[in-house]
């Protein structure tokens, strides 16, 4: 599984380096998936023959690329203007462009492993504020509506859930940070007691323009237990920022650059890597054990 975050850049030339390092991987490792994990585009769109949708993403990715199945998470620039209309149109047009809804669940069973995969929009979680204020007046009508909440809680007490080996909760949101926003208290108070309470293995998440992995050890009150929240950020896939908080105690790895992750699932095992444009790989290590 790739991991390609906010990469909706119109296809400036870090994006199309990116781009070509994400070719050029997929040309030498097995690539099932590709995951953008939101702000897909951060340019207006009128419809799904819109220009944009060619400049961002059709004429960037090349043919192998294209061909794979991308799922596609909906990122806080997805809402300005109600982008997201037109991307959920367009998944009806692009069979590979999977956004079925603004959040779903994928299950994927291998020879002797289930993975379940749940992707969310984490903007119908959070208070509308700053720039997502001006541009967006309907989130608060669409978390009333669609009710992601409580669609979370059913499908992590769903049957393919509670069997699966592995589960991965991808949103674009991240809940721990050690740049440009910090830690997400809000997201904290609404995922962290599900994810406890049903063991998630690890989130996805993009916004923060670098790569990180972080991890923070919880311990379960009146319960001689902890539980680890693992999440890697992959949020440079068209922009990079370069503040950092060197006394944050939850990081593992960071990197401002330009690049993505990989994920490489088996039955006893996830491993992590982040890939920058220039093919260098500079972390590569297995997060999680069964």
């Amino acid at each position: 599984i790739l991991i390609v975050g906010d990469l909706g850049n119109m296809g400036l030339p870090p994006q199309r380096a990116v781009a070509g390092a994400v070719d050029r991987f997929c040309g030498k490792f097995v690539c099932d998936v590709i995951v953008s994990i939101g702000d897909n585009f951060y340019t207006n769109l009128t419809s799904v023959n819109d220009s944009i949708i060619d400049a961002t993403f059709r004429s960037i990715y090349s043919e192998r690329l294209l061909e794979k199945e991308w799922w596609v998470a909906l990122g806080n620039h997805d809402h300005w203007h109600s982008r997201y209309e037109v991307e959920l149109h367009y998944a009806t047009t692009n069979e590979k462009w999977y956004l079925p809804h603004a959040f779903y669940d994928r299950d994927v069973k291998l020879q002797d492993f289930t993975v379940k995969h749940i992707i969310l929009d984490t903007s119908l979680f959070l208070p509308v504020t700053g720039d997502d204020a001006l541009y967006t007046s309907d989130l608060p009508t669409l978390n009333k509506t669609l009710q992601p909440l409580e669609w979370l809680e059913k499908q992590l007490n769903d049957p393919t859930t509670l069997s699966a080996d592995w589960i991965i909760v991808y949103g674009h949101h991240p809940m721990l940070s050690s740049s440009g926003e910090g830690d997400n208290i809000n997201l904290q108070n609404i995922l962290l007691p599900l994810f406890i309470r049903h063991n998630v293995h690890l989130y996805v998440s993009g916004h923060e323009h670098d790569l990180q992995y972080l991890e923070k050890n919880i311990s379960i009150a009146n319960d001689n237990s902890s539980f680890v929240l693992r999440q890697l950020i992959s949020g440079s896939g068209s922009l990079v920022q370069l503040d950092r908080n060197t006394t944050y105690t939850n990081t593992v790895f960071h990197v401002a650059d330009y690049g993505f992750a990989q994920l490489k699932l088996t039955s006893e095992s996830i491993l992590l890597r982040f890939v920058l444009y220039d093919g260098t790989i500079p972390f590569d290590r297995t997060i999680v054990t069964r």
